[in-house]
């Protein structure tokens, strides 16, 4: 789907090559795009534009992304936030979530994946609302009633984390959620839990969702990323 010319991203990235290839790829898909290579020049732009999504590295010349983050996590109409960093430690990945990330990307990074996080977060549809039922490929998703209802009619309950897991892949509309993020909606941000926590919640939504296990798949896994919805 071609964004909105009207959709405006800000990359905060020092490194020239990577920024260069964010401002491009970005760019290619119709997205308006400004670029700047630190922390103050991130402020200065965010004071000026108006921005839907930004692109944050952490490790900048003149200060940690971390508290770039932290102060538009302050601001009710501030941009959804990506960062990437070459830090991969889990530590690091919840220091992100917790000072206002809304995903996270290790460097170097496949074009590709840019792409498909980028999306995620700045294409989303709205959220789905709570007395609206959603007809899934066997089955119906009540949120109201948080719950499933087989095309028999019988009702099929969903754990608390099984329906934020569900409602979160249909907020994505199709588009590819990352476990991290799942795993955040899962948790609320808190320090618990791990990728295998949502390896089994997906599971047993799978089992709900499909309990004649055909071939038809509604939660497909994107191998190395996450999970999305048919």
């Amino acid at each position: 789907m071609t964004p909105q010319p009207t959709l405006n991203i800000l990359i905060v990235e020092d490194e020239d090559a990577t920024r260069f290839l964010c401002e491009t790829l970005l760019k290619q898909e119709g997205y308006l795009v400004a670029s700047v290579a630190t922390l103050q020049q991130g402020q200065e732009q965010l004071a000026q534009t108006a921005f839907d999504l930004l692109l944050l590295d952490l490790n900048l010349p003149d200060a940690d992304g971390l508290q770039l983050a932290q102060e538009l996590k302050q601001h009710a109409d501030a941009p959804k936030i990506l960062m990437m960093t070459s830090r991969s430690d889990v530590e690091d990945r919840w220091s992100g979530f917790e000072a206002g990330a809304h995903d996270y990307m290790v460097k170097p990074f496949h074009p590709g994946e840019l792409l498909h996080r980028v999306r995620n977060l700045i294409d989303r549809t709205p959220s789905i609302e709570a007395s609206t039922r959603v007809q899934l490929s066997h089955c119906w998703f009540d949120p109201d009633q948080r719950c499933l209802e087989s095309l028999g009619g019988e009702r099929i309950d969903l754990t608390q984390g099984e329906f934020k897991v569900l409602k979160r892949l249909l907020d994505a509309n199709t588009h590819p959620v990352s476990r991290e993020n799942l795993l955040q909606e899962i948790t609320d941000g808190e320090r618990e839990g791990n990728w295998r926590t949502v390896d089994v919640l997906i599971s047993r939504l799978r089992r709900k969702l499909d309990p004649a296990q055909t071939q038809d798949k509604t939660i497909t896994c994107v191998q190395g990323f996450g999970y999305r919805l048919n």
